[in-house]
């Protein structure tokens, strides 16, 4: 945080939390405190790789740092979850905080973290570009919808719901998640594992909702094996002793 720069643009002045200086002020913080590149940290004895816009803290540390006390700091970042602008990973020790649309805001012009004295004003912008940024933002945007719609769809038809993927939680988890280069093919993955595992159990059909498959327990989710063929459709008891005849074979 001791060199370079990050990009503030002028629609934070929109926000109706504006006129709250401490919102204000934590935002600014937040986005100083982020990490610029790809890199390992050491936190309590152990690494955590994190990923551009990611940076390891914690709610004490966070109202040291700005003098907010850390009720207000809780309350505060909860609405930047609820805006969409974080993305938070708790544990008991830390909490990893993502700046969402990261790579979007903060370009890659900055991440050789070298300050730059730029004295172009803003009438030597040609109009032509701002409409060329205007035109990709909306590109952008209408592309996120579609793979956010074809994963709800997917999700509904799989597991017999009827989710909208219009709900900003929804958005706020599925972006995260592309941010950190998953795939459609990746939520499908994760769709099929846990309906084929959770879809005929009363105890836990319920969670086949996007925040629990999407939130933070995604890669664990991705990298469990696929359910048995026979799984629900037969007793436990049955599937034991298959497995058992199955494991077995004569001596040669």
């Amino acid at each position: 945080m001791d060199s370079g720069y990050i990009k503030l643009y002028r629609c934070l002045a929109e926000k109706g939390y504006y006129t709250d200086s401490q919102f204000v002020h934590l935002w600014i913080h937040l986005l100083m405190k982020a990490s610029y590149q790809e890199k390992e940290y050491l936190f309590n004895d152990e690494l955590h790789q994190l990923n551009p816009g990611q940076f390891i803290t914690g709610r004490k540390a966070l109202a040291k740092e700005t003098g907010i006390n850390q009720s207000k700091v809780e309350r505060i970042l909860k609405c930047f979850e609820s805006e969409q602008q974080i993305e938070q990973q708790k544990t008991n020790k830390f909490r990893i905080i993502s700046i969402l649309n990261w790579g979007k805001y903060q370009t890659l012009e900055q991440q050789s973290e070298q300050p730059v004295n730029n004295k172009r004003t803003t009438s030597e912008q040609p109009v032509n570009t701002i409409n060329k940024e205007k035109k990709e933002k909306k590109e952008k945007k209408e592309k996120n919808n579609n793979i956010v719609e074809q994963i709800i769809s997917y999700l509904n038809n799989k597991c017999h719901k009827n989710f909208s993927c219009n709900t900003k939680a929804t958005n706020v988890h599925i972006m995260a998640r592309l941010s950190e280069g998953r795939t459609i093919d990746d939520f499908k993955k994760v769709i099929d594992t846990k309906c084929g595992k959770w879809l005929d159990d009363p105890k836990m059909i319920d969670f086949l909702r996007p925040d629990t498959l999407f939130g933070n327990k995604f890669e664990s989710y991705l990298n469990e094996p696929p359910p048995h063929p026979l799984q629900g459709k037969v007793s436990d008891v049955s599937m034991k002793n298959f497995d058992t005849i199955n494991s077995w074979r004569p001596p040669r």
